[in-house]
């Protein structure tokens, strides 16, 4: 995949972030085009123009996944985790941007070194953390690499790295 990328876009060092505004549920909805029940985030804040963001979502146990995922021991599914890290990257890029997902085509292209450390259960706050690590052009189109970890009351519960492409194409 090296080959395929061209120059690392330049980005600000940490004292040129901007802290962007809060995005809530209303927020999100404009810009991300998921919906319920696969709109994972409930909140995001803490946001830094084109680098890093912290979502929030409450785990319900009226969620759809619990009645398979499993029946006597309800347990937030890790795939689930690393999909919320994902949209929570999505919306750091777009409010970043000032453009909303629903105009542009986004592709979830990647997980790398994901680990689950502990389940999370109906009740729990998720709060997903995520950072770009790395921003690249890939035949025309924007290519982000973030690292994430999401928390419950401050342990964390899973970590890893996500890809997502913006553009025309999946590569």
């Amino acid at each position: 995949m090296k080959d395929n990328l061209s120059e690392e876009l330049d980005a600000p060092d940490a004292s040129q972030r901007k802290r962007l505004p809060d995005q809530d549920i209303n927020d999100i909805l404009k810009i991300l085009p998921h919906r319920y029940p696969f709109l994972l985030i409930d909140r995001v804040e803490r946001i830094f123009a084109s680098h890093s963001g912290v979502g929030i979502k409450a785990i319900s146990s009226g969620d759809p996944w619990f009645q398979g995922h499993f029946p006597d021991r309800p347990i937030f599914p890790g795939v689930l985790i690393l999909e919320a890290m994902a949209q929570v990257a999505s919306i750091v890029y777009s409010v970043s941007n000032t453009t909303s997902l629903l105009k542009s085509n986004i592709y979830f292209v990647g997980i790398d070194s994901a680990r689950f450390r502990s389940p999370v259960l109906p009740g729990c706050l998720l709060e997903v953390h995520v950072e770009k690590t790395r921003e690249r052009l890939h035949d025309g189109n924007l290519l982000w690499r973030c690292k994430g970890n999401a928390k419950v009351d401050g342990k964390v519960v899973a970590d890893g790295q996500v890809m997502a492409m913006l553009g025309t194409s999946a590569a």
